[in-house]
């Protein structure tokens, strides 16, 4: 032990370590990137933005690069504003390199050349002719939590636990009878037909429910684009009667309908809320609505995601009240909630779209996109 790296600190106070500030907050242990890791990363961002000589993707490539690494490392902690913080601050740095580089350029020139307006009104630096090619928002990096492995494990009693690590390990690592599946996709998600990339986390799935766990069968997945899952449920329509529509409009328009529900209280709780983030524990949701949550909550992350009436009904408390889920972390038993400022307005669909002919690669890109706004705005 070195004396001069060794000190014994207190929890409430708080202290660094690898790059990480540890402090305990009402009983919590928050974890968050370290001032001085912070400060590091704007210092090499800076001097990478201002010395750069080459073309604006080349700077694109390298401030992504450095993104990468950056948020690899600390999206198992609680970066969420940071991650925020750290956007605008290379926002504000790419705008006073380019005004550097353009000295008798005006504002709105250099936005027009150099920066695309992105769905959301936030101005993304990017090649003007190919807007997909642009700086990452550091902010859109998915947290996930620390699993901890379980020492005390048992081969011999403990089956279920070392027969899923070891499943874990051969999905992870491709290996196996999923190395066929993965050739197949050519390293692709099913689901939204981006590339999956090494440091990110991968899930098996099957294609058609009907055919189970067969080879043919089994496709790969970003674990992101399984966090909404899809449900059959089978169910006898039958046409409403003009008293029941009336009725069920009426719910819909004064929000009986969630008022009413399991979690009507928690619905109450957060249409008087007004702040920007809200952050709740397991425990404080289950004393607002004065009931337990059910054994999925505490272990999937889709249940907090999920908006179908079958099993994620919880999240029409907070999204119908003007509320989106930032982050779930099922270790420390916490959510995070961002007010949505935006206001609704109507989408003007390009006729290119609906003309029914679009390449395939853009179909990919546009269904996932589509998902992805009605998930982030509970659309």
């Amino acid at each position: 032990m070195s004396a001069k790296k060794t000190r014994v600190a207190d929890v409430e106070e708080g202290f660094d370590f690898l790059s990480w500030h540890y402090v305990r907050k009402n009983g919590i242990m928050i974890v968050t990137p370290s001032e001085k890791a912070i400060r590091r990363f704007m210092e090499e961002t800076e001097e990478l933005i201002f010395s750069h000589k080459g073309s604006q993707k080349a700077l694109i490539d390298k401030i992504n690069r450095k993104i990468c690494g950056w948020t690899t490392y600390h999206r198992i902690s609680d970066a969420d504003l940071v991650f925020r913080k750290m956007d605008v601050y290379i926002k504000a740095t790419l705008m006073k390199f380019c005004e550097i580089t353009h000295p008798t350029w005006t504002k709105e020139r250099i936005l027009k050349n150099f920066w695309y307006k992105d769905f959301d009104g936030q101005h993304i630096y990017a090649l003007k002719d190919r807007p997909e090619i642009r700086v990452q928002n550091i902010s859109d990096t998915l947290l996930v939590g620390h699993k901890k492995i379980k020492t005390n494990a048992n081969p011999y009693l403990d089956h279920d636990y070392i027969e899923g690590r070891n499943e874990t390990r051969v999905v992870q690592n491709v290996t196996g009878k999923y190395h066929a599946v993965w050739e197949r996709q050519k390293g692709k998600c099913f689901y939204c037909g981006k590339p999956i990339l090494l440091d990110q986390k991968k899930m098996i799935v099957n294609k058609d429910v009907r055919f189970g766990d067969k080879l043919f069968n089994l496709a790969y997945i970003h674990a992101q684009c399984g966090f909404t899952p899809v449900e059959y449920i089978q169910q006898d329509y039958r046409p409403l009667t003009e008293m029941e529509l009336i009725d069920l409009i009426n719910s819909l328009d004064n929000g009986e309908a969630e008022r009413n529900s399991k979690y009507g209280r928690l619905f109450d709780y957060f249409r008087g809320k007004t702040e920007p983030y809200i952050t709740l524990t397991f425990q404080e949701i289950e004393k607002i609505n004065e009931s337990k949550l059910c054994k999925t909550a505490y272990e999937k992350n889709a249940f907090w995601f999920s908006t179908s009436e079958t099993g994620g009904r919880i999240s029409q408390s907070w999204l119908m009240n003007g509320y989106s889920l930032q982050r779930v972390d099922l270790v420390k038993k916490i959510i995070v909630l961002h007010r949505n400022t935006n206001e609704y307005v109507p989408v003007k669909i390009p006729e290119q779209i609906l003309s029914g002919k679009i390449p395939r690669d853009a179909k990919f890109e546009i269904e996932n996109f589509c998902n992805y706004i009605q998930e982030k705005y509970g659309l």
